[in-house]
């Protein structure tokens, strides 16, 4: 085998991103062509403003929390044309919100700032997978080199029969009745496993982009709703009492976790 052939497809195919990168992904630049630039900030937001990782929260419920880690996947992870052409960014993206939540400062606000190249047209939708979807879900983590997504380095695999962890969400509930902080309690949700992997689909005002322009006109901002990941208009996960999944020991709070999750995500032009 030619390694020097086969390296850049590999290099293709295996990209990861994290908070400042040009991916490169999608359908491979032609010889001599080279696609425009989307600059794409992922962002945690709540109802008063930027999220910021370990910043309390207070929930509509009047419940205060921190949240201190927040870590997830998404698959298949496309921009979708008026014509309904897919345009695949990343087969598989790993987000560490502790990473852009505490130190990096976009113009958005805390979070991931991602420059991604994608095919001149006009785009409208984007739609991903919420976890690690079931092909790549199944497969051996020990073969995937240092830097890739899905690299047990990033410490989301649980084992071979359930695959990777899908979303990872760590905090503390504040429990004193002074409401300071001197008492509290750990919340931990670690979701995984096929049955819970989720396909969604977004829709925005549409986004045209030409040949020659930058990730500085080319701006989409997807956000995650930070309350939203606990509270909706039909359930509320109370942090004080269900406080605890890894999925198997209580599927039921994962199952509402990852439902929450789901509806979380908004994107739009900045």
């Amino acid at each position: 085998m030619n390694l020097k052939k086969v390296l850049p497809f590999l290099i293709l195919l295996f990209a990861v991103i994290s908070c400042k990168k040009d991916s490169g992904l999608i359908t491979p630049n032609q010889p001599g062509e080279q696609n425009p630039l989307l600059g794409l900030n992922v962002v945690g937001k709540t109802d008063s403003g930027n999220f910021v990782i370990g910043k309390p929260i207070t929930l509509p419920n009047g419940i205060s929390i921190k949240i201190e880690e927040c870590k997830f996947y998404l698959s298949d992870f496309s921009l979708i044309k008026d014509d309904g052409t897919k345009v695949e960014m990343a087969e598989i993206v790993f987000f560490n919100f502790r990473n852009g939540h505490m130190a990096l400062k976009t113009a958005h606000g805390y979070g991931e700032n991602l420059d991604l190249r994608i095919p001149p047209g006009t785009y409208s939708e984007m739609s991903f997978g919420i976890g690690v979807k079931p092909e790549l879900n199944n497969t051996d983590a020990t073969i995937y080199p240092t830097g890739h997504p899905l690299n047990l380095y990033n410490v989301m695999y649980w084992d071979w029969a359930s695959g990777y962890r899908f979303i990872v969400l760590e905090g503390k509930t504040d429990t004193s009745s002074a409401g300071d902080w001197s008492q509290t309690e750990d919340f931990v949700y670690h979701t995984g496993t096929n049955p819970l992997y989720r396909e969604i689909t977004l829709t925005f005002e549409p986004l045209v982009v030409k040949a020659s322009s930058s990730s500085f006109e080319n701006q989409l901002m997807l956000e995650l709703d930070m309350e939203k990941l606990l509270v909706s208009e039909s359930d509320t996960i109370n942090t004080r009492l269900d406080n605890f999944s890894h999925t198997l020991d209580n599927p039921n709070l994962a199952l509402r976790i990852t439902e929450h999750f789901k509806n979380a995500f908004h994107i739009h032009k900045p």
